[in-house]
């Protein structure tokens, strides 16, 4: 995985994000977010159904979260405290808790899911209070419609 200079847009450097037992060739980084103070990186690495959890800094790899099949989009909770995994072939979300780096729950979305949005509900009757907020696994275009599956938050 390259790094890049945003001043100049030269490649400054290179992290080697490879899970133990995989090949080079199974590791397709597909989605990254950075942490707000941008110390810590979460790298979706699709085919290796893995997160790469990277120190930012050092470009050095902490942590690998096995998640399911093809993670493919990366959302964090406002806090910062959980991090949402859409996983595009096992149609489900992973949740995992970003202090302890462990996966919490496993949840079916259904099919396809690619990315993920956080909504805050401001408060409205209809969705519920801010602190509850939704969350929308985004889905690939079926038979000519896009089904989102809305879950509420734990």
């Amino acid at each position: 995985m390259d790094s890049i200079e945003a001043g100049t847009n030269r490649t400054t450097g290179d992290s080697v994000v490879l899970p133990t037992g995989f090949r080079r060739n199974e590791v397709t980084p597909v989605d990254i977010l950075m942490t707000g103070d941008g110390k810590t990186a979460f790298v979706a690495l699709g085919r290796a159904n893995h997160v790469a959890v990277v120190d930012v800094a050092s470009r050095k790899v902490k942590n690998y979260i096995l998640v399911g099949k093809r993670p493919w989009g990366l959302a964090l909770s406002r806090d910062e405290k959980t991090l949402y995994v859409a996983n595009g072939l096992s149609d489900d979300l992973t949740i995992i808790d970003t202090v302890s780096l462990q996966v919490v729950n496993s949840v079916a979305v259904g099919m396809v899911p690619y990315g993920i949005l956080i909504v805050d509900c401001g408060g409205d009757a209809n969705l519920g209070p801010p602190s509850v907020g939704r969350l929308v696994a985004g889905f690939g275009v079926f038979p000519g419609r896009v089904e989102p599956n809305v879950l509420r938050r734990p």
